[in-house]
């Protein structure tokens, strides 16, 4: 395949075992004045390439390279020679026959894409070698990018082979990138910690550079407009830097713990952001090697910053990025060493910066789902004891329900310790939202920010109609249901005192209905939801009447009915139902509860959840 023939060598000289090469050197003209007949008259001064002067590094002059080819059969051979380097601006191919030049298009990346003869993210040069013939050919090679002069020489068809096998390679690498970045961005829809975010990003502008470097991103994004080029990397390089330090500072938790170290990265996040504004102005040798630079700089002190925070707290989260970004720094460091001529292209050199970033976005994304699976793994147990608990106190119950006869007066007694027990127990359920409400309003006072001040005041409400819950159940004979008539008008009440908005009203139209706390805890979350919504979003201020109705009741049919709508100005259902709110009313009403959500516009908003039979006591 053509990507293990770049990996295995660069060598220059039998293929095909009917093309032999003769010659193949190379002289940089600083000058820039030569013409083709002044290379081809100093053909014989040029340095021999090998594998060990491939990279020239960055370079101001203009590349010749001179290349002698024989066909030793007696046959016509078609054959391809490969630039596998996608990034060289301008490259021109002249052909010697018989005192004769001809002189090709002249392609690169900062002339459109269609310039090129043979249609692909690299430079691929089409001739042909007639029986004993002997052909010489010379390259002209222009670029603001480092140089890398390495050939292939192909026979035509095994050129097209490789290629599709290239593809299917490509393909197959930035499609597991893609799965990588989408299951990551799900995690974050899911769970909403930045770091899911963060970590997308990172790895999203680490993407499209590696796409430019290929020459992929110009072959499909924009063919017609090269000059696109001396932007694209320039620009996306400090970028995926600013979002793997952004990324850095989020999963090792650096503001919580660390906040002088993350003053420290965000400074050289902004350093980034400024190099990027530069690259649209300054010229892109200068700016790619400025990035270079701080770019090792950036990495090696997130990897020593990853190592200080393992020694301190020795978490597997910093265990692994410390793995991940070694992996990352290793192929970064091969890539640039190569691009700047210190060392020689080959198989880890050429794609080291791809392969380092891509253990590197695998390993990360592992240690995400770890994350992840903990809080399950959390949950699950917490889920557990909350299920062994249960199975004990049935147990008990029924243990002490036996000799009913003979132990009437134990058991009387059990009963009564049996309700102190779940008097108790909802009294320090309530008490422990309360506290937990409590704490949230005073983080409330603290936080500036307006989005982040409402997403917790919502949670604090949330919390406030679970709590009424637990409040009525401990303050009730019947510890086995709440009364959803008394709930629903506390619950409005304790929005009213909230809101505090003198032209707002409730009407309340409830039936005696009567719910077991399994069923009254999501039932009190929809009311609260819906009604907190309602009164944020249903209004215009001016609104001298505003009305939001509250119904519960029974039906022939069904076991009861919701409703919730008010008199305002109505919305488009379309707009709210990728909100957090409606998406927890959503699963509340249809997945836990079993009912059927409808919302539509009838004078206002109007939420209809209708419930089948079975969950009414």
């Amino acid at each position: 395949m053509k990507m293990l023939l770049l990996f295995l060598t660069l060598s220059l000289s039998l293929f095909a075992d009917n093309i032999e090469v003769l010659a193949s050197s190379y002289y940089v003209d600083h000058s820039g004045k030569w013409t083709i007949q002044d290379a081809y008259k100093n053909k014989n001064t040029f340095t021999p390439i090998n594998n060990k002067n491939a990279s020239l590094g960055f370079s101001d002059g203009i590349v010749w390279i001179y290349v002698k080819l024989h066909n030793k059969t007696a046959l016509s051979s078609s054959n391809m020679i490969e630039f596998p380097y996608p990034l060289h601006d301008y490259i021109t191919m002249y052909e010697y026959t018989n005192g004769t030049v001809k002189e090709h298009v002249e392609t690169g990346d900062l002339t459109p894409f269609d310039t090129r003869e043979v249609k692909t993210n690299d430079f691929a040069f089409p001739y042909v070698l007639k029986a004993d013939e002997t052909k010489e050919i010379l390259f002209k090679i222009r670029s603001h990018s480092s140089l890398n002069i390495g050939m292939h020489f192909h026979d035509i068809d095994q050129y097209y082979s490789d290629a599709s096998d290239n593809g299917v390679l490509l393909g197959l690498y930035y499609g597991a990138i893609i799965i990588m970045l989408i299951y990551n961005f799900m995690l974050f829809r899911i769970i909403r910690e930045p770091v899911y975010l963060d970590y997308v990003t990172f790895h999203l502008t680490y993407f499209f550079l590696h796409l430019g470097l290929n020459g992929l991103a110009f072959e499909y994004l924009y063919p017609d407009l090269p000059m696109i080029n001396l932007y694209f990397i320039p620009l996306l390089f400090p970028l995926a830097n600013y979002y793997s330090i952004k990324f850095s500072i989020s999963f090792l938790g650096l503001e919580k713990y660390e906040y002088k170290i993350a003053w420290y990265l965000k400074a050289l996040m902004y350093a980034f952001l400024v190099l990027a504004g530069l690259g649209l102005f300054m010229p892109y040798a200068f700016i790619i090697k400025v990035n270079t630079v701080l770019s090792m700089f950036s990495a090696f002190s997130l990897l020593f910053i990853g190592i200080y925070v393992y020694k301190k707290v020795k978490t597997t989260s910093s265990q692994v990025y410390i793995i991940a970004w070694s992996f990352l720094l290793v192929g970064a460091i091969v890539g640039e060493l190569q691009n700047l001529g210190f060392i020689t292209m080959n198989m880890f050199t050429y794609y080291g910066a791809q392969l380092g970033a891509f253990i590197e976005l695998s390993l990360l994304s592992l240690a995400l789902a770890y994350r992840y699976n903990l809080i399950f793994l959390r949950l699950t147990e917490r889920e557990h004891d909350l299920k062994v608990f249960n199975k004990d106190l049935e147990r008990t119950i029924e243990e002490r329900t036996l000799d009913l006869d003979t132990r009437n007066q134990e058991l009387s007694l059990q009963v009564n310790n049996k309700n102190v027990l779940f008097r108790e127990l909802y009294h320090r359920v309530k008490n422990n939202l309360q506290i937990i409400s409590s704490l949230l309003t005073l983080q409330i006072r603290r936080v500036e920010d307006v989005t982040s001040k409402e997403i917790l005041s919502e949670t604090t409400q949330r919390i406030r109609a679970m709590s009424l819950i637990h409040e009525k159940l401990y303050q009730s004979n019947d510890f086995s249901s709440v009364s959803m008539q008394q709930y629903t008008h506390d619950l409005l009440n304790d929005l009213k005192q909230e809101f505090q908005r003198k032209n707002l009203h409730f009407a309340v139209e409830c039936e005696s209905i009567n719910l077991e706390l399994e069923v009254a805890v999501p039932m009190g979350l929809i009311i609260n939801e819906l009604v907190t919504n309602a009164i944020k979003y249903a209004f215009q201020p001016d609104d001298e009447d505003q009305v939001i109705t509250v119904k519960m009741y029974t039906t022939e049919h069904y076991a009861f009915i919701l409703e919730i709508y008010d008199n305002g100005k109505g919305v488009d259902i379309n707009t709210i139902q990728d909100g957090f709110g409606f998406k927890l009313v959503q699963s509340l009403a249809k997945y836990q509860l079993k009912g059927i959500f409808e919302s539509y516009n009838d004078g206002g908003l109007h939420h209809k959840i209708t419930f089948e039979k079975g969950l009414l006591i």
